[in-house]
């Protein structure tokens, strides 16, 4: 059924056009993009290209190969060649917030190409989620290409080729060195579309050729996606780890307040509530007018399914968390893909995609004083950062910390953006970083060595909740050269050992923004 749309289509084309731009203004309207773990991904991206040079041979080295955490890695460190860190991050970012809305909008296209394009506004809240502002650079690549991974196969379903599979075998690989969530979720989609192709055929009774037909299909599909399922399986068998679930209601009281779009703010809750229980009044809307289920029912299922992994998933897993956050980002555009597939049937409520992006406007209107009080705050942070000595050993302390509180002391809801912000400054003046949490595990492509994993561990112990405190010149050899607090008095403090260690063996180098950033630097003995 042909829709007579909302928007032209000049309109549209240059509304979107517009909504891509809002996207990406936060990221270059200010001096960096402050997320919480961005600063320490450009940091081991460098890393991995600097392996074998000093000071970072001593301490740093390759983890194992088998990692679906490769594509940030690879892109921020080819960055970092030509661009300073905070702009290389700058572009990754960016990279992340347009590949979603434009890998959906060519989903949409292959899924139903008479469906409203105006549909595929309703994936801008999902670009700038509360993934992105943690710097889940991997995640937010992974769930852009997700979509294009379903779009070819969705191609391919249709209409089997050689170069089809080909193609639809080359981007899901891709996704599986982006992050294992979104390949999982990209597998489940597709069983649910397979299965529910054959209890559709099974029970219309089709002709005896349909079994042999699709099980041609499956066969060619399977063969071209079996390395990035064995890719995805041998590094999930790899990464182990303990799995740990979260109570049933307190998973239900997030999907009612759509924490998943939840950043700076508890006001942003109304607007993300807002774009869920649109999306849900559109896909009622559709139900009541149509007239007798599809074939492309299997998009609504394939949505009800991850909804229900969302609630059944464990929080975190194989070394991962934030399971339930991310998994709650599918289901919405996937009820936004079947809405465009019954547009040959029933008549698509255009309005949808205007509304969701409105909002999705709000949503970012309200992160933005937030994210220049960040920029403002980190600017007196790197100011003492400067003075760290070429090639040092850096600790740094972050006294800002996420939750409910003063703007200085918790300038946002969810984030604790200082947390890392070392990992700029790292790369300019090439220091170690002994708070490198990624070196700490192994599931990034770098790796500490022994006596800087002991280091980086004991180091970790600043991170916990209250007072800071942890013994700079514990068990083995690595003490810092320097030391970086940031936060001022409201912010939090130190333990008393902890100052008394600094006081003591330490001497103050630098001060910026009024005792904002404190800088101490080891006295020779």
């Amino acid at each position: 059924m042909q829709n007579n749309p909302v928007l032209t289509p000049s309109v549209e084309r240059a509304g979107f056009a517009l909504l891509l731009t809002a996207l990406v203004t936060p990221v270059w309207s200010l001096s960096a993009f402050l997320t919480q773990d961005g600063p320490s991904h450009v940091y081991n991206a460098f890393l991995l290209f600097h392996l074998n040079e000093t000071p970072f041979r001593d301490h740093f080295t390759l983890g194992a190969l088998l990692q679906p955490t490769w594509l940030s890695q690879l892109i921020l460190g080819g960055l970092v060649h030509v661009f300073s860190p905070v702009t290389a991050d700058k572009l990754v970012a960016t990279a992340c917030l347009l590949i979603v809305p434009l890998s959906f909008r060519y989903f949409l296209r292959q899924v139903e190409p008479s469906a409203p394009r105006s549909l595929s506004w309703a994936s801008i809240p999902f670009a700038a989620s509360h993934a992105l502002y943690m710097g889940f650079w991997n995640f937010c690549l992974g769930y852009g290409v997700s979509f294009l991974a379903l779009a070819q196969f969705w191609r391919f379903w249709q209409q089997p080729s050689a170069r089809g599979g080909a193609f639809l075998g080359g981007i899901a690989f891709l996704l599986a060195v982006c992050h294992p969530v979104p390949v999982a979720v990209f597998l489940l989609v597709i069983a649910n579309v397979i299965l529910y192709d054959v209890v559709t055929l099974w029970m219309r009774a089709s002709p005896p050729a349909w079994p042999a037909e699709l099980m041609h299909r499956s066969g060619w599909l399977g063969l071209w996606l079996l390395p990035a399922v064995t890719f995805f399986a041998v590094s999930s068998v790899h990464r182990g780890g303990i799995s740990v679930w979260r109570p049933f209601w307190s998973t239900l009281r997030e999907l009612d307040r759509m924490w998943t779009l939840v950043v700076h703010s508890r006001f942003e809750r109304w607007p993300a509530a807002i774009v869920a229980i649109t999306i849900a009044i559109a896909v009622a809307t559709v139900l009541w007018r149509r007239r007798r289920a599809n074939g492309g029912d299997a998009w609504l299922v394939a949505a009800l399914v991850v909804l229900a992994a969302y609630f059944l998933a464990p929080d975190t897993t194989s070394g991962g968390d934030h399971l339930a956050e991310r998994l709650l980002l599918f289901p919405w555009p996937l009820a936004v893909v079947w809405i465009a597939h019954m547009s040959r049937t029933v008549r698509a409520p255009a309005w949808l995609g205007p509304v969701v992006a409105s909002t999705a406007l709000v949503l970012l209107g309200l992160r933005w004083p937030v994210q220049r009080r960040l920029d403002e705050m980190l600017v007196d942070y790197r100011a003492a950062a400067a003075h760290v000595p070429q090639g040092a050993t850096v600790l740094h302390i972050s006294l800002v910390r996420g939750g409910i509180g003063t703007p200085e002391a918790r300038p946002s809801l969810t984030l604790s953006p200082f947390v890392h912000a070392i990992g700029y400054q790292a790369v300019e003046r090439r220091l170690i970083d002994l708070q490198n949490y990624e070196a700490r595990t192994s599931f990034f492509p770098v790796v500490a060595r022994p006596a800087t994993l002991e280091a980086i561990s004991r180091f970790s112990q600043v991170e916990l909740p209250g007072p800071a405190c942890v013994e700079l010149s514990g068990p083995g050899d690595l003490e810092p050269d320097a030391v970086l607090v940031f936060g001022r008095a409201e912010a939090g403090r130190l333990c008393p050992e902890l100052e008394a260690e600094l006081n003591s063996a330490y001497a103050l180098e630098h001060s910026a923004g009024e005792g904002r950033a404190l800088l101490y630097l080891r006295r020779r003995r």
